[in-house]
């Protein structure tokens, strides 16, 4: 009969503490497309055929080519309204060394580094703004930059901060923002559970090895 307690409070404990781990196990993300905000600003681009909107126009290889930017080449977007953003994917320009929509994938004009600072307004660099900085291989790639904790602003600023090739005329093909559910990690509530039944777990196992045995 000992033994047999022992067993089966031990048992229940340790299926509270499952349940209790999986109570308070962070989400895995799920990540959703977000609306493409307003272009409100950028580099001037490097002709009428090269234009800013081709980031979000969803046809393969066409780029925004700026007039010479280079380092400091920026695209300024506008949500509307304070939107949560989790990850941001950007894609380096894919048509460099050819007309535009060629995919010629040059070793000019290609981004290597940026920065996006997100804002509450147009005046970048306030106190309250968040600044996310990436890197980008050389050519051509496609980039998902993620903000774990995620971040709830109106504006977003991309910077150009590192460039590979001489001609700077650097830009991108696209982009795309997206989000995922905030309040994925585990709660106080759920952690505090977590630490209550591996205690129980620890006086329920001490008690029943200092209970005594059957006296004969």
């Amino acid at each position: 009969m000992r033994v047999s307690l022992r067993l089966m409070v031990v048992r229940i404990l340790a299926m509270a503490l499952v349940v209790a781990s999986l109570w308070g196990a962070p989400a895995r993300a799920q990540f959703v497309d977000l609306p493409d905000p307003a272009i409100v600003g950028s580099t001037p681009p490097f002709d009428a055929n090269w234009v800013v909107s081709f980031v979000f126009d969803s046809a393969p290889n066409t780029d925004y080519a700026s007039l010479g930017g280079g380092v400091g080449t920026f695209i300024n977007f506008d949500f509307g309204v304070p939107t949560y953003v989790t990850r941001v994917i950007f894609t380096d320009r894919l048509s460099s060394g050819g007309a535009n929509g060629s995919g010629a994938m040059g070793a000019e004009d290609n981004v290597t580094a940026f920065m996006l600072t997100f804002s509450n307004d147009l005046v970048f660099g306030d106190p309250d703004d968040v600044v996310v900085s990436a890197t980008s291989p050389p050519c051509c790639d496609t980039v998902p930059v993620d903000i774990p904790s995620g971040v709830k602003r109106r504006y977003v600023r991309w910077d150009v901060t590192g460039i590979a090739g001489s001609s700077n005329n650097d830009g991108a093909s696209d982009f795309l923002f997206q989000t995922a559910p905030p309040n994925t990690a585990p709660t106080a509530s759920s952690v505090g559970l977590i630490m209550l039944v591996v205690a129980l777990i620890a006086v329920a196992v001490f008690t029943l090895r200092r209970r005594p045995g059957p006296t004969g």
